[in-house]
């Protein structure tokens, strides 16, 4: 009787743990279902968990705060959206309890504030949209190291993506910036005294150095804004063209089988589309079908 007892134990707490998928001895927590809102789920997360949102909006509350190893992640830019409120979202470290938090598989609605990263070591975001309203910047990165967004599209922008304080040390990869006002904007360094106290040239000349402390790489990109890129450079394999997206203005932003993103990515293998073909430039594969 007591071997039965255990064993229904066991069958009663499997089943009632079902929603939280072991991976890599860490636990998938769901909103909905194993939690109600991103916040809640953020609370109940240790280090190393995955926050997994299922198909539809969400809201990004004030107060926010991810733990460690964490991957907040959708399933699908086309089917999971994160709506940023008029202060937008910030994660950053606090004393360094940030590193390696990674973004993906959803949309970015941006309606204010941008969302803002800083002071992580080891960033990923990964095939997700940013959605701007022309006057907003998208995303904003401050303080990173070991820090990529790969695939991701950001589009309608006042600022696409925008660097401020440093050290950053970033690879933008595969990636679509279309319809911002500036696709990529690398902020002034900063002037620790007031500038009034100082001649305009000495300012002038100041501003017009080079950031030191941004290591940006841009590979495999596209742009087509109203300007593309400020005090930064393309990159060697970048391209200046209309993505051509399928319906923009429907916010479809498939590629069409005329784009010349499709088989532009980066030619590394462990960049390729999920059927095997060449990698895309964009948030969403075409599977290599220029024909479609």
């Amino acid at each position: 009787m007591k071997n039965i007892s255990i064993i229904l134990l066991a069958a009663c707490f499997s089943a009632a743990s079902a929603s939280f998928a072991a991976d890599a001895g860490k636990y998938v927590i769901r909103v909905p279902g194993d939690c109600a809102t991103i916040k809640e789920a953020c609370e109940r997360s240790l280090p190393g968990d995955t926050i997994l949102l299922g198909e539809g909006e969400f809201m990004a509350e004030n107060g926010i705060v991810f733990k460690g190893n964490t991957k907040l992640a959708g399933q699908g830019a086309d089917k999971t959206v994160l709506k940023l409120g008029p202060t937008g979202l910030g994660i950053s470290s606090v004393n360094g309890s940030l590193n390696n938090f990674t973004l993906r598989d959803m949309s970015v609605d941006v309606n204010g504030f941008p969302l803002s990263l800083g002071g992580i070591d080891g960033l990923l975001i990964k095939n997700c949209v940013f959605r701007g309203k022309n006057l907003s910047t998208c995303l904003e990165v401050s303080s990173v190291s070991n820090a990529q967004i790969l695939n991701c599209n950001i589009v309608n922008g006042g600022f696409g993506l925008q660097f401020w304080g440093g050290p950053i040390e970033l690879t933008v990869r595969n990636c679509i910036f279309y319809n911002n006002k500036v696709g990529i904007v690398v902020a002034k360094p900063p002037i620790m005294a007031n500038p009034d106290d100082w001649p305009k040239e000495e300012v002038d000349k100041y501003w017009q150095r080079p950031r030191e402390d941004v290591r940006l790489e841009l590979e495999y990109n596209c742009f087509y804004n109203v300007k593309d890129l400020i005090d930064c450079k393309k990159g060697a394999n970048d391209i200046m063209s209309d993505p051509r997206f399928a319906n923009p203005m429907k916010e479809d932003y498939t590629l069409k089988g005329n784009s010349p993103c499709i088989d532009a990515g980066d030619p590394d293998k462990k960049y390729n589309d999920p059927d095997g073909s060449r990698g895309d430039i964009g948030a969403f594969p075409s599977g290599g079908n220029k024909n479609r």
